[in-house]
């Protein structure tokens, strides 16, 4: 598995590693300008919805593990893990649906720590996540010349 460090030193070193042209291009040529523009728009609303809840969970576990050891996971017996692991999946989906490639790749491995409730790993890339959403929402407004 590639380091997540690493994996975010590549993709912003190449903006255009955040989009799958091919999978943009295929989705337009299936649906139309039109439908894709208010798929889009869906698309970024559950984007939104599912970055504010990973936020919100983001900063739950950082108030509930203050003065912890992260790596210790006997400590954090309430920290639900299965709902970060249902939003990283859910938005996993969404991402790979709609050609956000980086997004995709930060999610599925926050999905999986969630699965092995890697406190650490999870504390570590939810902000991650984070920021190759918006990276990855302002890329496909730009591609698609949208407002807002």
């Amino acid at each position: 598995m590639i380091s997540s460090k690493r994996m975010t030193a590549q993709i912003l070193a190449n903006e255009d590693s955040l989009l799958d042209e091919k999978i943009l291009s295929e989705l337009v040529d299936l649906v139309g300008e039109e439908s894709m523009a208010r798929m889009l728009q869906v698309f970024l609303t559950e984007l939104k919805e599912r970055l504010a809840i990973l936020n919100e969970i983001y900063l739950w576990i950082n108030k509930e593990s203050e003065g912890y050891d992260k790596s210790d996971g006997s400590k954090h017996r309430n920290i639900d893990f299965k709902e970060i692991e249902i939003q990283a999946h859910t938005l996993k989906s969404c991402a790979g649906s709609f050609g956000a490639s980086a997004l995709f790749e930060a999610v599925k491995q926050l999905e999986n720590a969630a699965k092995s409730e890697d406190l650490a790993f999870v504390i570590e890339n939810i902000l991650k996540v984070e920021k190759f959403g918006q990276l990855s929402k302002e890329s496909l407004k730009q591609r698609f010349m949208m407002s807002k």
